[in-house]
């Protein structure tokens, strides 16, 4: 089951079910709980990486967004952190 904290931004919240279920797909056992308490960065572990790209590639197709678009402008859109754009 994938919980979603209601007080974040809609789209947010989208990129948010994107990431969970690229977890629950290929991460089976991975326990986000314990990688929340115990990391800062989104980018310090191989299956947050992998998730986050999914997330973000997932976000462009369903919004139609293109390379040739800012990058910075879609992680402010989606209230996604400039860290992310690494991964773009």
């Amino acid at each position: 089951m994938i919980v979603i904290n209601s007080e974040i931004d809609e789209r947010t919240q989208e990129g948010v079910c994107f990431h969970e279920i690229f977890h629950l797909r290929h991460h089976k056992g991975f326990n986000t709980q314990f990688f929340a308490v115990n990391t800062n960065s989104l980018l310090s572990d191989r299956n947050e990486i992998e998730a986050n790209k999914f997330m973000l590639a997932m976000l462009r197709d369903e919004y139609g967004w293109s390379k040739q678009e800012d990058i910075l402008d879609f992680l402010d859109f989606f209230k996604l952190p400039h860290e992310l754009a690494s991964l773009i």
